[in-house]
């Protein structure tokens, strides 16, 4: 009796291997993929910008402060943005500062001019960066 057992057992468990295999295999045969659409990596060299012509505007009612900074770029740009930093890490960073917004020119002629108003940034502040792209 328990032979019977063993054998009905033993096949219903193939069966049931066998049902989950073709259950698994008509849902990858039902999954479809767009053709025409691309995927993949690429790599091209970043050319960064020459900044000239550097000019601080120290603020009227704060001296302490500069209220703009003014610079040339060797291309055209459609995003600035600048940043003050200190150079002995004693005085907190300006913060990376748009020069889009508020007041703030962007030249697309040449000498690509930037006016970038500055909200009361430390004039003690020593290090700018720029960071520009087209």
């Amino acid at each position: 009796m328990f032979s019977n057992l063993k054998r009905s057992a033993g096949l219903g468990l193939v069966v049931i291997a066998a049902a989950a295999g073709l259950g698994a295999y008509a849902f990858t045969t039902s999954n479809t993929v767009d053709t025409a659409s691309a995927g993949g990596v690429g790599q091209a060299t970043i050319a960064g910008y020459d900044v000239s012509n550097v000019s601080y505007t120290q603020d009227a009612t704060d001296p302490s402060t500069w209220s703009a900074v003014d610079f040339d770029l060797d291309s055209n740009a459609t995003q600035v943005q600048v940043k003050f930093d200190d150079s002995n890490n004693v005085l907190p960073s300006s913060g990376w500062i748009d020069c889009s917004a508020n007041g703030s020119t962007i030249s697309h002629t040449t000498p690509f001019a930037v006016h970038c108003v500055l909200p009361g940034v430390d004039a003690h502040l020593d290090t700018l960066t720029v960071s520009a792209a087209r």
